[in-house]
C-alpha cells in the first residue's frame, strides 16, 4: 500500500540468514528512505531445533512413509549462531542502534511486534529500541507508513513463513485500524552471488 502524502515511515529490518551490516540490500534501502525510526530485529524460531521428518520411500506396497531426522541446527551450528547475533547486535550498538532479539514462530512473533508498534503510535508513546528523530509523544502526525525490509529465500519452507508472516500483519493492521497508517513488507535478494533477474535465462 502507497504512503499517504506526509506521512513518516518507520522501517523495520528482519534479519534472517543474513547477519552482517555490509552488503546488505535490505538494510541499506530501509535507512535510504531516511525514516522516523529503524528497528532492526531477530527471531530466533524454536523450530530449528526440532527433529524433522522427511519423507522416505519404502516399498511399491508400501509406499511413502515418514522416518524422523536431525534438526536443522545442531549444536556446533547453533552456537555459531548465537555468536553472530551477538556480534551483530554489538555493532549495531557502536552505531547508535541495537538488535531486538525475539524467540518463537516469525509468523507469531513478528505480527505481534507489529501490533505493538500501532498501540504505540496510537499512544503517541516512544518504542524501546528505537532511534527516533524528534520528541517522542509530541506533535505525533497524522499519518504513518511501516515498511518491514527482509531477505528473501528461495527454499518454500522459507518462503511459506514470509506468507505467514504477510497474512499475520494484514489481520492486526485490520484488527487496529489505525486512521492513516499504510505498510508493507519488501523482499531483497542477497543470498548468490548474481541476483536472479541478471541471469540470461
Amino acid at each position: 500500500m502507497q504512503p499517504a502524502l506526509g506521512a513518516r515511515s518507520i522501517s523495520l529490518l528482519w534479519y534472517r540468514q543474513d547477519l552482517r551490516l555490509t552488503d546488505h540490500a535490505g538494510l541499506h534501502e530501509a535507512c535510504a528512505c531516511k525514516p522516523a525510526a529503524l528497528l532492526p530485529f531477530y527471531v530466533l524460531d524454536d523450530r530449528q531445533f526440532k527433529p524433522r521428518t522427511f519423507p522416505q520411500h519404502a516399498s511399491a506396497e508400501e509406499g511413502l512413509h515418514f522416518v524422523s531426522g536431525l534438526p536443522k541446527l545442531g549444536p556446533w551450528r547453533c552456537r555459531f549462531l548465537l555468536q553472530s547475533v551477538h556480534m551483530l547486535q554489538e555493532q549495531l550498538r557502536k552505531r547508535g542502534s541495537d538488535l531486538l532479539v525475539m524467540r518463537g514462530p516469525p509468523e507469531a512473533r513478528i505480527p505481534d511486534l507489529v501490533a505493538r508498534l500501532i498501540s504505540d503510535l496510537a499512544q503517541g508513546d516512544a518504542v524501546p529500541g528505537w532511534a527516533s528523530a524528534g520528541q517522542p509523544g509530541t506533535d505525533l502526525p497524522p499519518s504513518w507508513h511501516v515498511t518491514l525490509h527482509y531477505h528473501q529465500e528461495a527454499l518454500p519452507e522459507p518462503a511459506d513463513v514470509e506468507d505467514r508472516v504477510h497474512a499475520g500483519i494484514q489481520a492486526a493492521v485490520k484488527q487496529l485500524a489505525l486512521p492513516g497508517l499504510t505498510w508493507e513488507m519488501r523482499a531483497h535478494w542477497g543470498h548468490t552471488l548474481y541476483h536472479p533477474d541478471d541471469l540470461p535465462y
